[in-house]
């Protein structure tokens, strides 16, 4: 069961490693753009594909819940469906629930700021692997995330899941 899902995350990690990872000026800037005989093209945007993004977001969210036990080869599965060699960029999700102030009003940036740093804390694990470091996961990797970029957000009740896209010389450790 546990290599179905691996395969099944690994191959739609390659499907969207075409696009996901691009660079702005590789997209099509008017999603209208006509073709040389005038008809319409309906040229594939890996961005406003909301399922493929859900269905990394599953993927790499189960493959991180996997990992966190520290067990060699869930940490490998999760390396192999999270990291786009080709593009050179990793893929996380950061988790965090909601958090309320003092008065049990919701905190919006809070949320957002644990969100990010549950996200960095993953991207930090994921490089030091791919960098040969087999590391326990929460253990403090020292290191900064420079840039990262947001692709897909959920929530379920409280719990809040951001599909996270970083370069990988973004990751610095």
């Amino acid at each position: 069961m546990n290599w179905q899902l691996s395969t099944i995350a690994v191959l739609v990690i390659l499907m969207l490693f075409t696009g996901l990872c691009r660079d702005d000026h590789d997209r099509p800037k008017d999603s209208g753009a006509r073709g040389a005989a005038g008809a319409e093209t309906n040229d594939y945007d890996p961005f406003t594909d909301t399922i493929s993004l859900k269905a990394l977001l599953d993927s790499i969210t189960a493959l991180q819940n996997a990992a966190a036990t520290g067990k060699t080869k869930s940490v490998q599965r999760l390396i192999a469906a999270a990291h786009d060699t080709i593009a050179a960029c990793i893929f996380v999700v950061g988790t965090a629930v909601t958090v309320r102030d003092s008065t049990g009003e919701i905190n919006p940036g809070r949320t957002r700021l644990q969100l990010k740093n549950s996200a960095y804390q993953w991207a930090l694990f994921d490089k030091s692997w791919i960098c040969g470091h087999a590391v326990k996961f929460g253990s403090g990797i020292p290191g900064k995330v420079l840039y990262c970029r947001e692709l897909l957000e959920r929530q379920r009740g409280d719990t809040f899941e951001v599909l996270f896209m970083a370069p990988c010389g973004s990751v610095v450790e």
